[in-house]
């Protein structure tokens, strides 16, 4: 099973890391959620054969939501 953000995150901020590499950590973390939301869009709306057409759709359905926040 493909592992969440949420999951990946937490396995990566064990240990000591200093404030520059947790940084780094949580800002892959967001990068993968974004991509999770994107392809959930992107799988939710739309069939095979439109999935790759479709990303810039799905890109700007991710901003409007969490870039507004």
């Amino acid at each position: 099973m493909k592992q969440t953000a949420v999951e990946w995150l937490l396995d990566n901020l064990k240990g000591n890391l200093n404030i520059e590499e947790m940084t780094k950590v949580v800002e892959q973390s967001k990068e993968m959620e974004k991509e999770q939301i994107i392809e959930a869009h992107i799988e939710g709306f739309y069939s095979p054969p439109f999935r790759k057409s479709r990303r810039g759709e799905a890109e700007d359905y991710y901003d409007k939501i969490f870039k507004e926040q």
